[in-house]
């Protein structure tokens, strides 16, 4: 959704329907359906003349994910809390991209565990005009 001309609104839901899987008897007992619902917003990478380069992106986003088994009786769930941006390659052949998370993932009172942790990404994306 775009949001005038340097900002847009992204989202995304997902329902694996692992609680109709066939085939492995052990796994067929405890799966369960998995969900996915993910919200995130962007400042729109643009070239600005005046000041001889570009404005990087900047986005900032927010997931949640229930997962498809249960650990101490209880359902598994997965939060995440993301920000990142880019930087544009030469002749706008792609991004070099950077991201930075936090999440937690199951509850300890419910599920008796808890993980906790930061990820860091880079990707490139883009680079279709050198292989193709």
């Amino acid at each position: 959704l775009e949001l005038g001309s340097a900002w847009r609104l992204g989202g995304d839901a997902k329902l694996a329907r692992w609680s109709q899987f066939e085939g492995l008897a052990d796994w067929e007992a405890i799966a369960r359906d998995e969900w996915t619902f993910a919200a995130g917003i962007e400042r729109k990478l643009a070239f600005q003349p005046l000041r001889r380069g570009y404005t990087a992106p900047v986005r900032a986003g927010y997931s949640w994910r229930r997962w498809a088994y249960e650990v101490g009786g209880a359902p598994v769930d997965e939060q995440t809390w993301s920000i990142g941006t880019g930087f544009p390659l030469s002749n706008r052949m792609g991004t070099i991209d950077l991201g930075l998370s936090y999440f937690v993932l199951g509850d300890q009172a419910e599920n008796g565990w808890e993980t906790r942790g930061w990820r860091l990404a880079l990707s490139v994306t883009g680079l279709e005009r050198l292989i193709f």
